[in-house]
């Protein structure tokens, strides 16, 4: 690294002598926005890099193209090299940058941005440069070989395909046996095959796997036709370059983040220091980058390939949790929780039960009709048998009728049940709630753990970062292997922080799934939360700040409370078992003296009947009815009747007592809610300010650090505090959401329940509330 650095600085202290500009021409596969994007980059890194940026330029009378044709991206290098006005020539794309490395040594200065696996093309470097007259390129952060090792641990593959495109394969002919040489000592058997300029390709007998090159020289047509086929093919596609990317169908890559930037970020250093007469071909070859596995979980559940946790633990997962159908939002997990929740459906079974409850009570208090059929036989001795009072055999029929007209007991048991069913109502709100608060808590916490992962994700690339720049600086001599060690040991407790914040992602997802009563395995994209969600109230930014002060923040106290307690379903379930128990009460002191009044009728009929011979009369169809009316009280029951009403008027006391702590109770959730809330608010914009520092200040000493200026130790207190600070902005901001559901809870609703005219009421009232003291009376302390 030393040596890189004091060439590059060699060439800066010779870049002024340049007596006049210099021109940089361009070759382009094609003109489309990938080639005007890299090309406006590099622009951009050379105009920063250059002592004097005027002295380079980059005309575009001298950038063509070759249209994706071999024989004309040549001609367009070819003409670029003998024209007089191109000092430097840029190849910003694939297939020219394999067109010149196909044909050697150049007559000018001519860099290669994206070259891919040397070593596979028979081109050996010399030292640090190229070692070709005039050449430069940048080569990839992999070999092919090293690629073929990483993918293999993903999926255990013996025989496979490489797959590239023809016109290199024309270019290099040797690339096929070298390529199956190396995977033969690997253990791989491996056909090369080409890929035409459509798209067409064709895929070796067997194969367990499809490894497919540097993609990029294709046009974007081509690359689709190719990959809706390999699609088809249904077996594991790795990417050894940029195209084909993820999301593309590939099942893994080895990604580096802006690689193609950070290429083009060492293509403007070379530029620079060619400008400085430095020689192309001793500039560095090499792109000194970490890459990561990227898995597509996705394209793996697709195939049915479940890679071994090791190589999960550090790999980056894309599409790690299956997602179906749309994004949840805070308001949809509340809908499907009412809607699906087990005990939501088993409350509201248990309301109807009540429901038909009542109607069985009540119909004790409508008439009563009772049909009876009667057979009877009596022995034939007996003295009113024989004397022809009785008939032996026969068989009545009768119709009987009973009315309550009066009883205070059927009417007490019938007021008590609907005060009861009122209760069960209450406690079902009460449910309802409660499952809300659950499953909104439980979205808001997997919200947590899936951005504690991914902070958790992004402390161990830093890690991995901050490792090769260890290894650098070992490399030019700043420090020694204890750093590289430190940085190791390091990044294995982050790996195993990440593991268990994978495995609280996993907790959380279930627990929600167990309030949705949704498959336990259910992952689905969980939509952000933001204080500005209009479905909230606190997004009324009006709102807050009219509460500024002491007076107005106990005012909001006592609209909260107030308006809790007329809705509390806790408030109104002890109400409902207080009316329930005092209408006993009333039932058994009126036990004394109200009598039960009740009407009853009877029709019968003789259908048969035999009776002695001689009988002076028969029964047999004869219709006789007889009514009335009862009236009964009892005079006496060994004192039970006072033990019911002072039982029943002890049980009212004690639900008085009852409703008086719990309105008690309920005073204090509000209160302390608020309290949280207004403690809570103003340290998400802290914990955010914290964290930006933080990150900042974790830059700052990062940069000395790759300079030398800090130590190790330095670094590692400022990532830590970058780490805890992060935690702390995502920690605050969901604490407080969470802190809201919970005052929404105990004030009896929640906001994305109310309706247009509702929200519009409330708001109304609680501005009322602020301006107005005697609206809501705030409760005086008293000192006797």
């Amino acid at each position: 690294m030393k040596n890189k650095l004091l060439r590059w600085g060699i060439a800066v202290l010779l870049f002024p002598v340049l007596a006049s500009a210099l021109n940089v021409g361009i070759v382009a596969d094609r003109y489309d926005e990938t080639f005007a994007r890299e090309r406006a980059a590099l622009v951009t890194e050379v105009k920063q890099l250059a002592p004097i940026p005027s002295k380079i330029l980059f005309p575009e009378t001298l950038q063509t193209e070759g249209g994706g044709d071999t024989a004309q991206t040549a001609a367009a290098i070819e003409r670029l090299q003998k024209d007089a006005k191109v000092d430097v020539i840029v190849l910003l794309g694939s297939l020219a940058g394999e067109v010149a490395l196909s044909k050697g040594a150049m007559q000018k200065p001519t860099v290669i941005p994206f070259a891919e696996d040397t070593a596979l093309r028979g081109i050996v470097p010399a030292g640090d440069g190229s070692g070709i007259r005039n050449v430069n390129y940048v080569l990839g952060h992999s070999t092919f070989g090293a690629a073929l090792e990483r993918y293999r641990e993903v999926v255990p593959f013996h025989k496979a395909s490489l797959l590239v495109d023809a016109r290199v394969l024309t270019l290099f002919p040797g690339m096929a046996a070298r390529a199956a040489e190396q995977a033969k000592a690997l253990g791989v058997r491996l056909e090369v095959l080409p890929v035409a300029a459509d798209g067409s390709y064709s895929v070796a007998e067997g194969s367990g796997a499809v490894l497919l090159g540097e993609m990029s020289g294709l046009a974007a047509a081509a690359r689709t036709a190719l990959m809706e086929g390999l699609r088809r093919e249904k077996l594991p596609l790795f990417s050894l370059g940029s195209e084909p990317g993820m999301g593309s169908g590939v099942l893994a890559d080895l990604f580096v983040p802006d690689e193609r930037l950070r290429r083009l970020r060492r293509t403007a250093l070379n530029i620079v220091a060619i400008a400085g007469e430095g020689a192309a071909e001793r500039q560095s070859v090499a792109f000194e980058a970490q890459s990561v596995l990227r898995i597509d979980m996705a394209v793996a559940r697709a195939l049915q390939i479940s890679p071994p946790f090791r190589v999960l633990a550090q790999a980056r997962l894309l599409h790690e949790s299956p997602t179906g159908g749309e994004a949840m939002d805070l308001v949809s997990a509340a809908e499907t929780a009412l809607k699906q929740n087990l005990y939501v459906i088993a409350g509201k079974l248990g309301v109807r039960e009540g429901e038909a409850g009542i109607d069985e009570v009540r119909s004790v208090l409508l008439p009563q009709l009772r049909a009876e059929l009667l057979y009877t036989q009596r022995n034939g001795d007996n003295v009113y048998v024989e004397g022809g009072f009785y008939a032996e055999k026969s068989t009545d029929g009768a119709l009987k009728l009973q009315q309550i007209l009066f009883s205070e007991r059927a009417l007490a048991r019938l007021a008590v049940q609907q005060s009861l069913q009122k209760g069960r109502r209450a406690q079902q709100r009460g449910l309802e709630l409660e499952v809300v608060r659950q499953a909104t808590t439980a979205f808001l916490q997997t919200h947590v753990a899936k951005t504690l992962l991914d902070v958790r994700r992004e402390n161990e690339r830093l890690m991995q970062a901050n490792l090769v720049m260890a290894r650098q600086r070992v490399d030019a001599g700043m420090t020694d292997l204890s750093d590289v060690y430190q940085w190791e040991s390091e990044i294995a407790v982050a790996t195993q922080a990440r593991l268990r914040a994978e495995a609280d992602v996993a907790r959380a997802y279930e627990q929600l799934n167990r309030i949705l009563h949704r498959p336990i395995t259910d992952r689905y994209a969980l939509t952000e939360v933001t204080l500005e969600d209009p479905a909230l109230l606190i997004s009324d930014t009006g709102l807050l700040g009219r509460i500024s002060n002491a007076v107005s923040f106990e005012r909001l106290n006592a609209f909260y409370v107030a308006e809790a307690e007329r809705i509390s379903p806790d408030l109104d379930a002890i109400e409902a078992q207080l009316s329930a128990q005092r209408r006993q009460y009333r039932s058994d002191r009126r036990a004394y003296w109200s009598p039960d009044i009740a009407l009853y009728g009877e029709v019968t009929h003789v259908f048969d009947e035999t009776r002695t011979p001689g009988a002076a009369f028969s029964l047999e169809d004869e219709t006789n009815w007889m009514a009335g009316v009862s009236l009964s009280l009892p005079l006496y029951e060994g004192g039970g009747r006072t033990a019911r009403a002072t039982r029943t008027n002890l049980g009212v006391r004690r639900l008085e007592a009852d409703r008086l702590e719990r309105l008690s109770a309920l005073e204090q959730r509000i209160r302390g809610d608020l309290h949280t809330l207004r403690a809570a608010y103003p340290t998400i914009a802290l914990a955010q300010s914290a964290a930006g520092s933080a990150r900042k200040s974790y830059r700052l000493v990062r940069e000395n650090y790759a300079l030398g200026n800090r130590t190790l130790a330095d670094l590692l207190v400022a990532q830590n505090a970058a780490l805890s600070a992060d935690f702390g902005a995502v920690n605050t901001r969901y604490r407080f959401l969470i802190d809201l559901m919970q005052l929404q809870y105990d004030g009896g609703r929640f906001d994305f329940f109310m309706n247009a005219e509702a929200r519009r009421d409330f708001i109304a009232r609680l501005r009322h509330a602020l301006e107005t003291p005697e609206a809501y009376p705030v409760k005086k302390e008293t000192h006797e």
